[in-house]
């Protein structure tokens, strides 16, 4: 293949990509109107084509010998112009409703996802702070920008490589380069997405094999097929296979890694066979509402989140109540906004002015960086700027700000197993010295400080917990095999951690989110992934808690004396204090209480297998629930009668929740061997 073999006529104008970026901006935005389920993959089909488009740009210029350090200067001051001005102006925007209307934890938040936006790293800020599907996502006006960071991360290094590459040994090269990179990144992406999802999605690396195959499409262009029947076939099966993503995917699916194949290849394939002709496929994709949209796409996809989140976060319960309307308004609000967007921001700053130097375009980045950095510190450093707020809403936001603090007594990591926790360790050195494990998820972490003052004095309080991974041997959670590999060898590893630790431990507590394990489903406004027991089978998933808890509790039994499980605690739509300091901040309809029938058919299949367990050794074993202590015959309440949250959230109870518990505790630990055992409260 010649050197010059790759020119692409010119630069060409392809107006079928345009109508691509339609399809891709087009999913995001349906995808965060919950309209389809696996349009986020709209970002995937854009890091194809910038890969592809910015290798074009490049390419002909190092196909020319024209490429030089001039050419590269070009190249980012044409990015700032298209990046930067228009991201500018939703930054400003956006920290404006931010300081209007966000609360002073999150606003805090946002302070530090604007200095990440101002320094391009927002994917590992937010990969640290949230999951891109959980619920606390739709709090984070700025998170859409982390697929900017990684474009922007790669245009630092790609354009530079590029070039000392093909100088070094020409264009064959460069495609082997780009090709073993890119295979590396995929497999790193498969490999990454099994132990952690989250740092998959965000990071750098597991993406760029998607920006790279834009760019190899590029380098073999002289071999793509120019007939029309492989052209069409080609278009028609990337049109399905986005497609295919578009209404198959979900939030559950296990994403990138292999899954991200499917819309990356798709548009690969809807690429190359429109590159040396037309196509039926192509020809569709050059309509002129679609390719109106592909032009304005990158300022639709800037405006659009935004405009969700503050929507939701302001009028919530408006929007639920008109939801179709409210559906129809934002979509049209987004393209109008994008519209506008690049029409008077895009547009004149992409236009290049004789006048203006190249030293002058990035003073002006610079500059915007140093404001947002800024801004995004000041706003970090605050505390929030609490007194933008009424007190009574700042108490709801914080009731137990008053509450006496418990701290752990004389806690220290156990250097024989990093997962623990040891407390009262000095009772180690005496003779016939037992313990007492609180072993679970976030749901045994939150009462780790309550259980370690219900533990009596002469014994020793160890812990455990992992957020997401409940307290069974052999688990396996649908949709989170990575989480469920990592989850069975822990528990496997604290299993014989129980077996051979002295001072032995006598007592083993189990706490877990369990009504959510069986169900398998979130709550209602509750964002995170669907995650279940066993095969995903939502009838068999009572059986797999039973026969997992089993072989749990059978295990511990042979080398413990005793076995408390902690039943669920109430679950609620929302998040509790957030909830009710929106309704007192904006006179919002909100009543926390929920019906205890409501409550119970959450758990009803639960319990049923907690009361089997229990009677497996009702001397031996107690199950317990802290059902009482929130609800009476007919409702649960998540607020006590001074109008305080008892949660933190929605299922996870904060200082004055785990109050109302400590009774509960307080009596399963210090009562004999054998009391109550096998009760299940509800």
């Amino acid at each position: 293949m010649s050197e010059r073999a790759v020119h692409m006529s010119g630069m060409d104008y392809r107006p079928d990509i345009d109508g691509l970026r339609a399809v891709a901006v087009l999913g995001v935005v349906a995808f965060h109107l919950e309209l389809i389920g696996g349009g986020f993959a709209g970002v995937d089909i854009f890091f194809v084509i910038s890969g592809y488009l910015i290798t074009r740009i490049l390419v002909t210029e190092l196909a020319a010998g024209t490429f030089n350090v001039r050419s590269l200067i070009r190249f980012y001051e044409r990015r700032i112009r298209r990046i930067i001005p228009a991201l500018l102006a939703m930054a400003i925007v956006t920290t404006a409703l931010s300081y209007l209307f966000l609360f002073p934890s999150e606003l805090t938040a946002y302070g530090r996802s604007l200095q990440s936006l101002a320094l391009f790293i927002s994917n590992y800020n937010f990969q640290g702070e949230t999951g891109y599907f959980d619920g606390a996502a739709e709090e984070k006006p700025l998170l859409h920008t982390w697929s900017l960071a990684v474009e922007e991360q790669y245009y630092l290094a790609f354009p530079l490589l590029l070039w000392l590459v093909w100088r070094w040994k020409g264009q064959r090269a460069a495609l082997g380069v780009i090709a073993v990179v890119g295979i590396a990144s995929a497999a790193y992406s498969e490999v990454l997405v099994r132990s952690s999802q989250d740092a998959a999605f965000f990071s750098t690396p597991a993406r760029i094999w998607e920006l790279l195959t834009g760019a190899i499409l590029v380098l073999l262009h002289s071999r793509l097929p120019s007939q029309r029947f492989v052209r069409e076939s080609l278009t028609a099966a990337g049109a399905c296979l986005i497609a295919w993503t578009y209404l198959a995917y979900s939030p559950d699916t296990e994403f990138p890694g292999a899954s991200a194949m499917i819309p990356v290849f798709g548009s690969a394939l809807l690429i190359a066979g429109g590159a040396k002709g037309p196509t039926l496929i192509s020809q569709a994709l050059t309509a002129r509402p679609l390719v109106w949209i592909g032009l304005i796409s990158y300022s639709v996809y800037l405006w659009h989140w935004p405009m969700i989140v503050f929507a939701k976060y302001r009028y919530g319960p408006l929007l639920e109540q008109y939801a179709a309307v409210a559906t129809v308004t934002l979509f049209a609000s987004s393209l109008l906004a994008g519209y506008l967007s690049w029409r008077f921001i895009e547009q004149p700053f992409r236009k290049t002015n004789p006048r203006q130097r190249w030293q002058g375009v990035f003073a002006i980045q610079a500059a915007a960086t140093a404001l947002i950095l800024t801004g995004g510190a000041l706003l970090s450093n605050s505390g929030g700027i609490p007194n933008r707020w009424p007190r009574e809403v700042l108490a709801v936001l914080n009731p137990a700000s008053e509450a006496p603090a418990r701290p752990l007594p004389a806690c220290q990591s156990d250097p024989a197993f990093k997962y623990f926790t040891v407390c009262n360790s000095d009772v180690r050195q005496k003779a016939g010295a037992q313990g007492v494990l609180l072993w679970g998820d976030s749901h045994a972490a939150m009462l780790q400080s309550a259980v370690a003052q219900a533990v009596p004095k002469d014994q020793i309080f160890y812990s455990v917990f992992s957020p997401g991974c409940p307290p069974l041997l052999g688990v396996t959670l649908t949709n989170r095999r990575s989480r469920s590999e990592s989850c069975r060898q822990q528990n496997a590893e604290i299993r014989d951690y129980v077996a051979k630790n002295r001072p032995r431990i006598s007592t083993v507590v189990l706490a877990a989110r369990w009504a959510y394990y069986v169900q398998g489903t979130p709550m209602p406004y509750e964002t995170a992934r669907k995650v279940m027991l066993g095969d995903g089978d939502a009838e068999a998933s009572p059986t797999a808690l039973r026969s997992m808890l089993t072989d749990t509790v059978q295990s511990i039994l042979q080398h413990a004396d005793r076995v408390i499980i902690l039943a669920p605690i109430p679950e609620f739509d929302r998040s509790v204090p957030v909830a009710m300091a929106r309704a007192l901040a904006w006179n919002q309809p909100y009543n926390p209480a929920k019906p205890r029938e409501t409550v119970i058919k959450r758990q009803e299949r639960t319990l049923k297998v907690l009361k089997q367990i229990g009677l497996l050794d009702p001397q031996r074993i107690t199950i317990a629930s802290p059902l009482p202590y929130f609800c009476d015959e007919q409702i649960c309440r998540p607020a006590d009668d001074l109008s305080r949250p008892l949660f933190k959230d929605n299922n996870h109870l904060n200082w004055l929740g785990i109050e109302r518990v400590q009774p509960l505790l307080d009596t399963l630990l210090r009562q004999p061997h054998g009391a109550q055992a096998g009760r299940a409260e509800n």
